[in-house]
C-alpha cells in the first residue's frame, strides 16, 4: 500500500503530518487504531508498529501479541515457528 491507500483505510495520521528519519524512512501514528506506519522512499508501506496498550487484537496463530508479557510472547511466537519450521527474525 501506498501513504494514500492507507490514509484512505485509516482516516488522518494523528499529529497532521509524519516524521522522517536519516535513512529517508518516513512515519505516521495513527491514534484511533494504535497503529504508527512506516513507509519507505516512494511513501510505500514497509512496515506496522502496533501499540501495545491501544492498539486492536493482534494474532499469529493463536498466539495474541497485545496486552501480554513480551518475554511469554516471544517463547511462544519460537515455540509456534518450531512447529511451523520457521524462522524468526
Amino acid at each position: 500500500m501506498d501513504l494514500d491507500e492507507v490514509e484512505a483505510a485509516l482516516g488522518g495520521p494523528l499529529y497532521g503530518g509524519g516524521q522522517v528519519a536519516a535513512d529517508g524512512k518516513f512515519w505516521n501514528r495513527y491514534q484511533q487504531t494504535g497503529l504508527t506506519c512506516i513507509y519507505d522512499r516512494g511513501m510505500i508501506l514497509v512496515a506496522v508498529a502496533v501499540d501495545a496498550l491501544e492498539g486492536p487484537l493482534i494474532r499469529v496463530g493463536e498466539v495474541e501479541l497485545i496486552g501480554r508479557v513480551p518475554s511469554e510472547v516471544r517463547a511462544e511466537i519460537h515455540e509456534l515457528a518450531r512447529m511451523e519450521g520457521a524462522e524468526v527474525r
